[in-house]
């Protein structure tokens, strides 16, 4: 048997056969007059309807024979679909294309087969409408004209089946969706309005009907919004415009419309969407970013973000300043590039904290500009931005110079008991109200007690009384 033609368009063709979603759909009366009447015009005992996919020959209806679906190499109408107008075959025994087909061969017999494809608007072969018989034959011409006229009413059967679900489907969105839908007359009133009209705004369906569209737009936008059907009308404008309707309460929401013309009937079809509220966080949130930006700004600290590997994202211009850099030189740079070198290890552990708890906080040291060391107190925590990216926002302190402070009255400190320690000279301090006295380690060391010793006021007196009896 020779290899069977495929449609050059094959792939195509087989996506337009899925888009009507008829395979495997149940047997329709419609469809089964039309292969009786096929059968008796052309005077055969057997006609068909098939839809032809990549595997199979499907039968959508079917006369004098009981079948469902048989291999698509074993079909006769695969070679239908590879041809524009009638395929017919006399005898098919005699064939050497069809001779061995389980349909040919076995107890079928089938000897006659005249098919005209089934091609839809798009030049595209769904299948066929043929006819058979078990004895060659042939077809008078007003039988093939009428077996033609069939195919055609076929596949116009096909075609509004697939437009009645396609208005099933839409009026189910129209009345489950919870946008606005709309069609507009060429008169400017509504022709249709989806229930979310009222649940959203309060007019009921007489309200929307006996009033032109412009009467619930916002006193300011009428001109706008008849300048925008006008556009609409005319083709010039089809999406994307924003409105205020007024509610059945006198209140307005903002609607972000889409819209277009029917070409047949001039109405407008349009969708709208409230974004009222997403409008007010949006307006909440740019505010709440001015407020955030001026604090970020006018912060006398340091504050920067980074990302995980430590690159600056933005900067504040106090914090630049202070390292003595510009916002956009440090915009540049690594936060790891204003540590000491020896401080590079402890960066390394300050980002993985950040990436394991989401936080970290403590003391920094960073190099400035001219050389010199700055001491920071820094609370760090780890944010999602709008894109799922994750960043570091950084707030940090200069203490240098409290850091430096500290520093020298620890060295003073130190001096000082050095000092007493070599001229041995006690000091201590009372608080009477307290009734604490605090001794420094030489009084302790002179009254010959442990250097943890906290003597109370009496006791503090009872040493100095037995130093004095001591002395007589």
């Amino acid at each position: 048997m020779n290899t069977p033609p495929v449609p050059q368009n094959e792939a195509a063709r087989l996506q337009a056969l899925r888009s009507y979603n008829i395979l495997d759909t149940f047997r329709e009366e419609e469809y089964e007059k039309l292969t009786d009447l096929a059968s008796r015009i052309c005077g055969v005992p057997i006609s068909l309807v098939t839809l032809i996919d990549e595997n199979r020959q499907w039968i959508k209806a079917k006369t004098g024979l009981e079948i469902e679906e048989t291999p698509r190499s074993e079909s006769i109408c695969q070679y239908t679909i590879a041809y524009p107008d009638l395929f017919e075959v006399k005898d098919a025994s005699k064939d050497d294309r069809f001779a061995e087909l389980p349909g040919v061969s076995g107890d079928e017999h089938i000897r006659y087969y005249a098919g005209y494809p089934l091609i839809d608007r798009e030049g595209f072969a769904l299948g066929a409408l043929c006819v058979l018989d078990r004895k060659p034959g042939n077809l008078t011409r007003e039988q093939k004209e009428s077996l033609k006229l069939l195919a055609e009413m076929v596949v116009s059967l096909i075609v509004e089946r697939r437009k009645n679900m396609e208005r099933n489907y839409f009026e189910q969105l129209f009345e489950l969706s919870k946008d606005l839908i709309c069609i507009v007359q060429p008169n400017g009133f509504y022709r249709k309005v989806n229930p979310a009209f009222t649940e959203m705004l309060g007019w009921n369906e007489l309200d929307l009907m006996t009033n032109p569209v412009l009467f619930f737009s916002h006193p300011d936008d009428v001109d706008a919004a008849r300048k925008n059907l006008e556009n609409i009308r005319t083709g010039k404008d089809k999406v994307n415009f924003t409105r205020r309707f007024r509610t059945k309460t006198g209140a307005y929401r903002l609607i972000q419309w889409a819209a277009n013309t029917d070409p047949d009937s001039d109405d407008i079809f349009a969708i709208g969407r409230d974004i009222t509220d997403e409008r007010i966080r949006e307006e909440l949130l740019e505010q709440s970013q001015k407020k955030l930006s001026a604090f970020f700004e006018h912060s006398q600290g340091l504050m920067c973000t980074h990302d995980l590997r430590g690159n600056i994202i933005s900067v504040n211009y106090a914090g630049a300043n202070l390292l003595g850099y510009t916002v956009a030189e440090m915009s540049k740079m690594n936060l790891g590039d204003l540590l000491p070198e020896s401080h590079r290890p402890e960066f390394a552990a300050y980002l993985q904290e950040i990436r394991d708890k989401g936080m970290a906080a403590g003391q920094m040291t960073t190099v400035h500009r001219n050389g010199s060391l700055r001491i920071w107190m820094f609370s760090n925590v780890l944010e999602t931005g709008q894109n799922e990216e994750p960043y570091v926002i950084g707030n940090a302190i200069d203490i240098t110079e409290r850091w430096l402070l500290e520093k020298d009255l620890a060295r003073t400190k130190e001096m000082l008991e050095q000092t007493n320690a070599v001229a041995r000279v006690g000091a201590w301090v009372a608080e009477m109200a307290k009734d604490k006295l605090f001794w420094t380690d030489m009084t302790r060391a002179l009254h010959g007690v442990p250097p943890g010793f906290e003597p109370d006021l009496q006791a503090a007196i009872g040493f100095s009384r037995k130093e004095n009896t001591r002395i007589r």
